[in-house]
């Protein structure tokens, strides 16, 4: 019994589910998914250096708003004019600030 309000798609999951082919396509599917991870090189621990700097600076009697303004924004300044710089993230509170930086994932190394 066919239905005349079929789409395209319909027609097609229709014709997969009535072919002696759809077990073999499937089948064939998973052995090819299996032997490409099988045979993928892999490195259980691969040696990627990102070198990371965290700048940890003290400011007894300001703020988290002072320190943001007059500690942690000159050396987020200062570290962004620095070559491979990826990212800086900065965190304050009360008297105390800590900036990390990250450089790209092998930059300048040889």
């Amino acid at each position: 019994m066919k239905n005349s309000k079929t789409g395209f798609a319909g027609r097609l999951a229709e014709v997969f589910v009535h072919s002696k082919l759809t077990p073999v396509i499937a089948i064939g599917s998973v052995l090819l998914g299996l032997m490409a991870v099988y045979l993928t090189p892999k490195e259980e621990e691969p040696q990627i250096s990102v070198p990371m700097i965290d700048i940890r600076t003290g400011a007894p009697g300001y703020s988290a708003k002072e320190v943001e303004r007059k500690v942690t924004e000159p050396i987020e300044r200062a570290v962004w004019g620095l070559d491979g710089v990826e990212y800086v993230y900065s965190s304050m509170r009360c008297c105390a600030a800590c900036a990390r930086t990250c450089e790209y994932a092998g930059f300048g190394t040889s």
